[in-house]
């Protein structure tokens, strides 16, 4: 008889919490086609309020041109005591059958959005092949192998030893990581199908077709930390606390280290090798990446709401340097202008600001080296400069990406002020990136107004959209 009921219990728990995930998986097919009947039904039933408001639209149109076509039917009501009343109730109804109207298609957008984003979802997360079916399926062998061993072990104390040792093991690196993220991903896709996120999933998945020809498709959910998912495949998870608008730039980030394996970081990894860890220079590319692509509204996002303002902070071996990756987003930035135009002078308005914020966060009496480190060294002795030169050449090679430069910065500037004066958007990203960029330049320029612009960029998003035509 096994002598080993502890590690035994524990193992069989553990199996049991993996059923648990693959059945959720399940109940998650069921739940799309049960959502697409309820939202196929309520979408025809739809369509019916529509027509019917259309035709009592019309029916009133038809009575008040009567009314103003036929002077003794007119005469008819005057003389009538209630006809002001009735004539000022027919002119009245056609504005609110237009509201109506408009209220009506806005549920059409949003159970559209709904149907999107499930069918989406669905698709990625719930098919035979999917990451997360791969890896239960794998773990729960894992375990039940071990509980097998365990059984047939029976009262061999050194086996029932290292068989804690292997428990522990699978507990602490295969199975807490995969239900951990499980755990992120069902509240993230939670508050994404209730609109709970403001939409920012929505605006993340518009700027994600930026890169469609370099990564595959990925969903984006909120979660705690900003990362790629480890056990989820096509997750990207925005982090805490950049769940706004404000910080929809910062998924270029993570796009970029998706590239981690990429010829040109592998070739960049090699020409500074010895000035930082691989991982260091990958996060460093992934940042020339976001500059490059997204233009300063990814300066912005990453500078004023992701880095930390310690010029001081001790090295990480995974982890560049916050003040190192500011000054590199920077040069980034600088390289995409000449001085002296309004786009430069915007990319110095975000250094000075930067700036400020390390030397105010510095010690007492390290001020003058906090601001030397934000400068760093000069340019024969510094390899940042070159790293992003090499990179930006790298990057322009890929004849599919678009850099966001002077020149686009100029045309978003013009498309930002049609936008305010009620031009719909288009559904793609030149829009939306035309917003991101110079909401950001306004949001720095007068930090009073953050709640204003907040609101006007919503308004702008989830407004009706128009397509662009291809050319």
């Amino acid at each position: 008889m096994t002598q080993q009921p502890l590690l035994r219990i524990r193992l069989e728990v553990l199996v049991n919490d993996i059923n648990k995930v693959e059945r959720a998986i399940d109940r998650a097919k069921e739940r799309g086609s049960e959502l697409d009947a309820v939202i196929s039904s309520i979408t025809d039933g739809n369509r019916s309020v529509v027509k019917l408001i259309q035709q009592l639209a019309r029916l009133n149109d038809q009575t008040a041109g009567a009314f103003r076509r036929n002077d003794e039917l007119a005469g008819l009501l005057d003389d009538d005591e209630g006809s002001s009343e009735l004539r000022d109730q027919i002119e009245a109804a056609d504005s609110d059958f237009k509201e109506l109207d408009r209220q009506v298609n806005a549920i059409r957008r949003e159970l559209r959005r709904i149907r999107k984003t499930t069918k989406e979802v669905n698709a990625r997360f719930t098919s035979e092949n999917s990451t997360l079916q791969k890896e239960c399926s794998e773990l729960r062998g894992e375990v039940e192998g071990l509980l097998e061993r365990v059984r047939a072990a029976g009262d061999d104390k050194p086996q029932q030893r290292g068989f804690w040792t292997d428990y522990e093991k699978l507990l602490d690196e295969r199975a807490r990581p995969l239900f951990g993220e499980y755990v992120d991903f069902l509240g993230g896709l939670t508050m994404r199908d209730t609109g709970l996120d403001d939409r920012v999933c929505e605006m993340t998945d518009v700027l994600l077709g930026r890169f469609n020809s370099i990564i595959r498709d990925f969903v984006p959910i909120p979660s705690r930390t900003a990362a790629l998912s480890s056990a989820l495949d096509s997750v990207i998870k925005l982090g805490f606390p950049e769940w706004s608008i404000w910080g929809v730039p910062l998924v270029a980030h993570e796009v970029g280290l998706a590239l981690k394996k990429s010829h040109e970081v592998t070739r960049l990894q090699e020409q500074f090798e010895g000035e930082a860890t691989e991982d260091q220079l990958a996060e460093l590319y992934a940042d020339v990446f976001g500059a490059y692509t997204l233009g300063p509204a990814y300066a912005y996002a990453a500078l004023l709401l992701r880095l930390h303002p310690h010029h001081d902070e001790p090295i990480r071996p995974t982890e560049a340097k916050d003040v190192d990756r500011a000054r590199l987003i920077l040069l980034a930035l600088e390289s995409a202008g000449d001085p002296g135009t309004g786009y430069r002078t915007e990319v110095e308005r975000l250094k000075e600001t930067w700036t400020e914020a390390v030397v105010t966060k510095a010690a007492p009496g390290r001020e003058a080296e906090a601001e030397a480190d934000v400068r760093g060294p000069g340019a024969e002795a510094d390899w940042i400069d070159d790293f992003v030169a090499t990179a930006r050449g790298y990057l322009k090679e890929r004849r599919s990406l678009r850099a966001f430069d002077e020149r686009r910065w100029t045309e978003a500037m013009t498309t930002w002020e049609e936008l305010k004066d009620g031009r719909p958007m288009f559904d793609d990203d030149v829009d939306l990136l035309a917003v991101l960029n110079h909401a950001w330049a306004a949001r720095l320029q007068d930090a009073s107004a953050v709640g204003e612009l907040t609101q006007q960029v919503e308004a702008m998003w989830n407004g009706p959209k128009q397509r662009r035509r291809s050319q």
